[in-house]
């Protein structure tokens, strides 16, 4: 291997470096918003599964 082709080898193994550390902030930061996401699904299901419960009452009807 010559040294152009060495140089040539270099650089197109930084510039591949290079798109898999910005794939891998890009993938990170789906990962956040599928976070983000399922944490609002789960609190919205949380949510409306409260509000469907009837109040809890003794069997006089008192509040519990």
């Amino acid at each position: 291997m010559n040294e152009q082709q060495v140089n040539e080898l270099t650089a197109a193994l930084k510039a591949l470096a290079n798109s898999q550390l910005k794939q891998a902030e890009a993938i990170n930061r789906l990962a956040m918003a599928d976070e983000t996401l399922v944490s609002l699904i789960a609190r919205t299901l949380v949510d409306e599964v409260e509000d469907e419960l009837a109040p809890q009452t003794y069997l006089s009807g008192q509040p519990r």
